[in-house]
């Protein structure tokens, strides 16, 4: 039996697709950034190779067209959350610092939690999230940032431990919780917030003194004595 052109020799013998071997090079080179590039390679050499098998020529080369395409595409799609998540970081910040006082916050708007001051009413996804909703006050809400204590460091401005911040910061919260107007002492409740170790090294020193609603959600400040049940 006579071989036909290309077929002759062992199956290493067979050429090599030179796209496949780009469309495998490509994705690695300038940090990724040319990934997408390394996709089309190899879908370009899939053809070829599938044009060539046609014409009687066999070639070598599929495993590396595919294995471009695959990771071309992957490390495009982590260039595209990357750059997605630095685009709604800069939003985020932004925000923060527009509605870092209180008086600004005129629509629901999510910001940092560390961007939270008294005077800020909010809704949270959880307690201590990284990211808080603000809401105007007179919307419902179920959170309220009263005031900032400072805590008293440990020798040398060390971070004190979480356990005496929590029992110095709980009494201070409370001491001004008591000073409240009726209203937000029916239908609120003390809830403090110690910075964590990592929050400390950071600058943030102060414990968050919040009120929680005990009823659901509220409408209205504490400040103003304004607190009523949300309807």
């Amino acid at each position: 039996m006579t071989a036909r052109p290309g077929e002759a020799g062992t199956p290493a013998s067979r050429p090599r697709n030179g796209l496949a071997v780009a469309a495998l090079a490509t994705p690695f080179a300038m940090f990724g950034l040319t990934a997408p590039l390394g996709a089309v390679l190899g879908v370009a050499a899939l053809v070829q190779i599938s044009r060539a098998a046609r014409a009687g020529v066999r070639q070598r080369g599929t495993g590396q067209a595919v294995a471009g395409i695959v990771v071309g595409v992957l490390v495009t799609a982590l260039w595209a959350a990357a750059v997605w998540f630095v685009v709604w970081a800069v939003q985020l910040s932004d925000r923060s610092d527009r509605f870092a006082d209180p008086a600004q916050v005129t629509e629901p708007a999510e910001i940092y939690f560390t961007s939270l001051n008294p005077g800020h009413c909010a809704n949270f996804g959880h307690f201590g999230a990284g990211r808080v909703t603000v809401v105007p006050c007179d919307q419902p809400h179920n959170w309220e940032l009263l005031t900032m204590v400072p805590v008293q460091s440990g020798p040398d401005g060390v971070y004190p431990g979480s356990g005496s911040s929590f029992q110095e910061g709980t009494a201070a919260c409370t001491k001004y919780f008591d000073t409240l107007p009726d209203s937000a002492l029916s239908y609120l409740r003390p809830v403090p917030l110690v910075p964590p170790e990592d929050l400390w090294d950071e600058g943030y020193t102060e414990t968050w003194c919040f009120a929680e609603s005990k009823y659901g959600k509220v409408t209205g400040s504490s400040g103003d004595d304004t607190v009523a049940p949300a309807h």
